[in-house]
């Protein structure tokens, strides 16, 4: 328990924690004068806190701009043009904060807390925006009577090589900076329009697919391949409805359809609502891949890539098989089988292992034929970095991948 009013608060934010994530907070060095702590997701340090205790400075109270910013949804900057953004957002609802978070209202002061709950607000809406990374922030408490609850903000430094932002902030009592980092934008998806200028109109014809996990990457892009070639596609989700149904209305209702899909959960229930006899599966179903981990190796981790890209494709595939001829299946392996990058050892060995299983069922198993193809990394809107990454086109990936999938067995 903090002692005392805080003077200071620094905060940076090390790794991302995932939703769904536990995090776990450990206090690891106690003053009269300071407290350390940090926030740990899977034993692996993700954020630092320092608070330095004391009483606010007398400061005169500074703003930064007179420029009201205003926005319903998240402002979309580049990185060329951040820099020298300044402005000014209105005061957040600082009793409703006190009542949420009321130790940190007694310790803080509630005006001082309402501004500090304002950053994520600056840095998520305002600037960077919609493609920003919080990195961190510090700011010290001070005594401006005459201030006002009103944040301001200003940007002090933007380095394009890391696409790093670096604001100053001002208002509701405290002072201090803040660092972002910007994402690249995330990768338009060609329409469906722009890709049957790529395919013969009836080049997929006749064919009916299912694209499991086909709301997003590289799961949307091969559903509209499907279909601008005149096929039908069952497109699956999980926890993205909104994308599949946006997809399902660009190719039309002739030709799609959506359901949800759990690759952990019994697929014939799940795929009782089909009434299409599907001939080909396209297998995008996944999790989480790159997340922390505190040791070499995570049996947990192993287990659950293993439900999905193991078990799950088995299950999908029997569920799926029908008497008018053998199930066409792609599976999407990785390059990182060979590669092993670090941090994803669990995630090659489930590939590996299914690999051995789609070569197993090509040898045994006479309803189900599957394609396997060590993907390497893809630019996708899933895949999107802070840094620039060499990545290949999708569609020069997928597009061969359909083609072989028309033919004969």
């Amino acid at each position: 328990t903090v002692k005392g009013p805080i003077a200071s608060l620094a905060v940076r934010f090390q790794k991302f924690i995932y939703v769904g994530a536990e995090a776990e907070l450990r206090v690891s060095r106690v003053t009269e004068a300071s407290l350390r702590a940090d926030i740990l997701s899977d034993g692996v340090t993700t954020t630092t806190i320092d608070i330095a205790l004391g009483t606010a400075l007398p400061e005169p109270a500074v703003q930064l701009s007179s420029q009201h910013i205003e926005w319903s949804r998240p402002l979309e900057l580049d990185i060329a043009t951040i820099e020298g953004r300044s402005g000014l957002l209105s005061s957040a609802d600082s009793d409703r904060v006190a009542k949420t978070f009321p130790h940190a209202a007694r310790a803080l002061g509630q005006d001082r807390l309402a501004a500090v709950a304002q950053l994520s607000t600056l840095v998520g809406m305002v600037c960077p925006g919609l493609h920003s990374i919080f990195s961190g922030f510090t700011i010290r408490a001070i005594d401006d009577s005459d201030g006002t609850g009103e944040l301001s903000f200003a940007v002090r430094n933007v380095d394009e090589r890391f696409r790093m932002v670096e604001l100053a902030v001002a208002g509701g009592r405290i002072a201090g900076e803040v660092t972002a980092f910007v994402r690249q934008a995330p990768v338009a998806q060609r329409s469906v329009a722009e890709l049957k200028a790529l395919v013969k109109p009836d080049e997929f014809y006749g064919v009916t697919a299912l694209v499991a996990g086909g709301s997003r990457g590289l799961g949307a892009l091969t559903a509209k391949i499907i279909a601008a070639g005149g096929g039908r596609v069952a497109i699956t989700y999980v926890t993205g409805e909104a994308d599949a149904l946006a997809i399902a209305e660009e190719i039309g209702p002739e030709s799609s359809c959506v359901l949800r899909y759990d690759a952990r959960e019994s697929a014939e229930a799940q795929l009782a609502p089909l009434t299409w006899d599907v001939q080909q599966l396209y297998y995008f179903a996944t999790t989480y891949i790159s997340r922390q981990k505190s040791g070499w190796y995570s049996p947990a981790r192993f287990a659950e890539f293993c439900d999905i890209y193991v078990d799950g494709f088995a299950d999908m595939c029997s569920a799926l098989r029908n008497p008018g001829g053998p199930l066409r299946a792609f599976y999407p392996s990785s390059v990182a089988v060979d590669e092993r990058p670090r941090d994803l050892t669990e995630y090659a060995m489930a590939k590996a292992a299914g690999e051995a299983l789609c070569a197993d069922m090509n040898r045994f198993e006479r309803g189900v034929r599957v394609i396997v193809k060590r993907l390497p990394r893809l630019l996708t809107d899933q895949t999107a970095t802070v840094m620039p990454s060499e990545s290949a086109d999708p569609l020069d990936a997928m597009l061969p991948i359909v083609r072989a999938m028309q033919s004969p067995p």
